[in-house]
């Protein structure tokens, strides 16, 4: 329960179960191509039948409408994987000891990816049905093992780690020599038939990593995949670096004085099947290196979730309180470990390419895109254009290209681009949104078609070199957006103040000018207006530092370098 609870205050501030990424490709791919067993169903590098044709179908029902409602599901999914776990365990284990290690679900980084994420049943099913296989071989009840293997395996093809563990009970000398047989070939022949339903599905488009590592650099990339599963293992990932030194050097303490103990004990009851277990997962995850240096701690969710249980288990054959305080810092980690963020303009530094924090961040941005069209832009002609004004930093992924808009408005020929600068102006898209809005809680925000219209003809003036129409068209652009947009805001700025620079107005344009730099830091064209300006009235100081962090921002910004060259009175080179 305590699990439970810090999981859940982890993840608060999130859009619970709000689709985003990897979701938008299989709800298009639902949504506009024919149904088949036998394809990726929206992915590319892998064919999972029953977690993305049959889970994930069943999560379309509300993926959109109620996202709480896949939460609450993925939520009920890892607490029956712990009890299962538990039930596992228990066999081996004191109940106290039994419950510390099986929590081991709910307390990593990668389970508040997996919890917010619809995408993240994947994994979570394959977890529970692999932890269902190992509990039936328990039981010595193979048809309901094979059958909850068959379920892992369709579901995510990292659970093929548990077919040893299947073939581990032919071992019992309790079997007759024909169940022995069984257990020891069904896992394999399960295992020949996905294979063969995976090569067939690679002849119908499933396609494998492009990018991936060679045997010579996956080798090379051992060390650093070592790291990610030290640092996903123990919490570690996303804490502030004293923080992760402090809780990642107690939970080492720990384990060493397990291990030490434990080498003292070379008798102690069940050590081996634990060992084993944490190395079934190490092997597991090697295949991962292949991918760096792409890394999501995720994807590792079946590997780490064994490595954890191998060692929470070492500990535990030692001591309960071993295995109790192993949980709990890794607990604590979790409490400390940073919430959804409150903006989605900078993208958040973590290990995991999609962390949970830089998931929650898309969706919210993707959300808050989608509910403003649709209420600006309830119906649109078909094949029509949207384009947006700024794209912030990697969330490109977030709506999958075109294919989220495409869903949204039901139109597999919809485009959602780029505004693409003058371009755009030669024809006006049917909708434009600027997904920097200064307001917290709405971060896109549609820029109204009378601004647009202003703006366009305030370029057409500034072609005429009509600065006076400039300066008055682009002011009524920005009394047009009630609702203020940075990169749209600093831009009409930005050449209002260059109209006022040409008409001889500096005072103005500087007021414009410091405007547009609030909205647009890094736009090389303000700051090297500010050094022209700054120049005028003598400031060669101040002018020296304007044109110098323009070049800074832009080496081929011509103006700044003229400033520094009048000011200088050589040539600068860049």
């Amino acid at each position: 329960m305590l699990a439970i609870a810090a999981l859940l205050f982890s993840v608060r501030g999130a859009l619970l179960g709000a689709p985003v990424a990897d979701d938008w490709a299989f709800l298009h791919h639902m949504r506009f191509t024919p149904f088949s067993w036998l394809d990726s169903f929206g992915g590319a590098y892998y064919w999972r039948p029953v977690s993305r044709q049959i889970a994930m179908s069943v999560e379309s029902l509300w993926m959109e409408r109620a996202p709480w409602l896949g939460a609450l599901v993925h939520l009920v999914l890892l607490v029956a994987l712990v009890g299962v776990l538990y039930r596992v365990l228990r066999r081996v284990l004191p109940a106290a000891a039994a419950a510390a290690v099986a929590s081991a679900p709910l307390v990593t980084e990668a389970s508040r990816a997996l919890l917010t994420w619809p995408s993240g049943i994947q994994h979570l099913l394959a977890m529970l049905a692999a932890a269902l296989a190992v509990h039936e071989a328990q039981a010595r009840r193979l048809p309901t093992a094979l059958l909850a293997m068959a379920v892992a395996l369709g579901s995510h093809e990292s659970s093929v780690i548990v077919i040893p563990v299947l073939m581990w009970v032919a071992r019992d000398p309790a079997l007759t020599p024909r169940q022995r047989l069984a257990w020891g070939l069904a896992p394999l022949a399960l295992l020949a038939l996905w294979w063969f339903g995976y090569s067939v599905a690679r002849a119908h488009g499933v396609l494998m990593p492009l990018q991936a590592a060679t045997p010579t650099q996956a080798l090379a990339n051992l060390p650093q995949l070592a790291n990610h599963l030290f640092e996903s293992l123990f919490g570690l990932e996303d804490l502030a670096r004293p923080t992760a030194l402090l809780l990642g050097g107690m939970q080492t303490v720990v384990m060493g004085i397990g291990l030490v103990a434990l080498a003292r004990q070379p008798h102690a009851p069940h050590r081996r099947a634990f060992a084993f277990t944490a190395l079934v997962g190490i092997v597991a995850a090697l295949p991962l290196a292949v991918l760096l240096p792409d890394w999501n701690a995720w994807r590792a969710s079946l590997p780490l979730l064994t490595i954890a249980i191998g060692l929470g288990g070492l500990l535990a054959c030692i001591d309960t309180r071993l295995a109790q305080v192993f949980v709990t810092l890794r607990l604590i980690a979790l409490l400390v470990a940073p919430a959804a963020p409150s903006t989605t303009q900078e993208v958040p530094l973590t290990r995991s390419d999609l962390s949970f924090v830089r998931l929650t961040r898309l969706q919210q941005l993707v959300t808050a895109t989608r509910t403003e069209l649709l209420v600006t832009h309830p119906r649109l002609p078909a094949g029509a254009h949207i384009a947006y004004w700024t794209m912030p930093g990697l969330a490109e992924v977030g709506f999958q290209g075109e294919r989220a808009a495409q869903v949204w408005y039901e139109d597999p020929v919809l485009r959602f681009t780029g505004f693409g600068g003058l371009a755009g102006l030669e024809e006006l898209p049917d909708a434009v949104i600027g997904l920097d809005g200064t307001e917290p809680d709405h971060p896109a925000v549609v820029i109204t078609p009378r601004a647009l219209q202003f703006f366009a003809k305030g370029y057409t003036a500034a072609r005429n070199n009509d600065a006076v129409a400039v300066d008055s068209l682009l002011a009524l652009a920005l009394l047009a957006q009630p609702r203020e947009v940075r990169a749209f805001n600093g831009q009409m700025l930005f050449t209002r103040a260059s109209a006022r620079a040409a008409l001889g107005d500096d005072h103005v344009a500087d007021s414009l000018l410091t405007l547009a730099i609030q909205r647009l830091p890094d736009h090389a064209g303000t700051y090297s207006l500010a050094a022209v300006l700054a120049a005028r009235r003598g400031a060669n100081d101040e002018s020296h530092r304007l044109a110098t962090r323009a070049l800074e921002l832009n080496p081929n910004e011509a103006q700044a370098r003229e400033v520094l060259q009048q000011i200088m009175g050589s040539p600068v080179t860049r």
